[in-house]
């Protein structure tokens, strides 16, 4: 009987555990997010722990750029440009829109809105194209990591 009992308390100990440290994972992931959006916390964990790399070609020439949205709502880059995220819309229809300034010649600010459930599955390699405001054209792909961001430099 005893064994059976510390038996059970010892599973309860586990579940206990488990959905404790479900409930940790879940606050990290959405950490920054905007709360009940559109997107589950696989999209915020991705967008706030990876890379975005865009093969933006502006009339100034094409460039990659190495994009980092970061959970105050920035977004910095390794070429030095920088912008902002945002969420829009009503639930259900939000859009996710970002921005990216410091362009040398016109158009020196880019952007792009797109829904945001479209992005619920996001996954490492996944790869796309697409056209930024004022029809600046890219192509994109998720890399693993942010081993080029800069805000990390700072913190070594």
């Amino acid at each position: 009987m005893r064994v059976v009992l510390m038996a059970q308390v010892l599973m309860a100990g586990l579940a206990f555990s488990a959905a404790a440290q479900e409930v940790k994972q879940n606050a990290v992931s959405t950490a920054g997010a905007p709360t009940k959006t559109d997107a589950e916390p696989g999209y915020w964990t991705n967008l706030f722990e990876n890379t975005m790399r865009f093969t933006v070609m502006h009339p100034a020439g094409k460039q990659v750029i190495d994009t980092y949205y970061n959970r105050d709502k920035t977004v910095t880059t390794d070429a030095g440009f920088s912008g902002t995220w945002r969420t829009e819309g009503e639930a259900g229809k939000e859009m996710f829109c970002y921005d990216l300034s410091a362009f040398s010649q016109e158009p020196k600010v880019i952007s792009e809105c797109f829904p945001l459930r479209l992005m619920n599955n996001p996954r490492i390699g996944a790869k796309w194209g697409g056209k930024m405001k004022p029809g600046v054209p890219y192509q994109a792909i998720v890399v693993a990591g942010r081993e080029k961001d800069p805000r990390l430099a700072q913190t070594k």
